[in-house]
């Protein structure tokens, strides 16, 4: 795969269009962005998941399926300095559903315009660096750039010499 050859608005990440469409609720077509033809286990691992989803709605009152909006990735300097962890930062909660056709169709759709930080990262970020950090943030009123500042500003008073770097475009990451 030449990476050059792939747009950034073929791939699934957040930017403007798929900001508008999750925060608005909108339905995602996923064929848009993954190549059924070329990944012919797709339609059963979709099917897996979206069964798991209603089985815990149905047994639960909730599904548990999340959309990981942003991952942050960090180094616990109290313990290992050189140890990178890499964990969900933003998670919205979605449904996805199966359209059946001639060629079955998967939609994925968000529940409400609101993510969750990830409880279990707030709550370490709480107790070793003592970061308050909400629990919900609605994209629909604040964005991720708002986020980033915030996040940064209780990084900087926390430890002036740490860095937050912000990787917009997918190119970034395999530089």
């Amino acid at each position: 795969l030449d990476v050059k050859n792939v747009r950034p608005e073929q791939l699934f990440y957040w930017h403007d269009e798929v900001a508008r469409q999750i925060t608005g609720e909108s339905p995602i077509q996923l064929q848009k962005y993954l190549r059924f033809e070329d990944q012919p286990f797709l339609p059963a691992q979709l099917d897996a998941i979206r069964t798991a989803a209603q089985r815990d709605q149905a047994e639960y009152g909730f599904s548990q399926l999340r959309l990981v909006l942003c991952m942050f990735r960090w180094h616990n300097f109290k313990e290992d300095k050189s140890e990178a962890i890499t964990t969900p930062l933003l998670l919205m909660p979605v449904s996805l559903t199966r359209k059946k056709g001639v060629r079955d169709t998967y939609v994925l759709q968000a529940e409400s315009s609101v993510a969750e930080v990830n409880p279990a990262l707030r709550h370490v970020l709480r107790q070793v660096y003592g970061m308050e950090l909400p629990e919900q943030v609605d994209m629909g009123n604040a964005s991720l750039d708002e986020f980033h500042t915030q996040l940064e500003i209780q990084i900087r008073a926390s430890e002036p010499g740490i860095t937050l770097h912000k990787i917009d475009k997918p190119q970034d990451v395999v530089k």
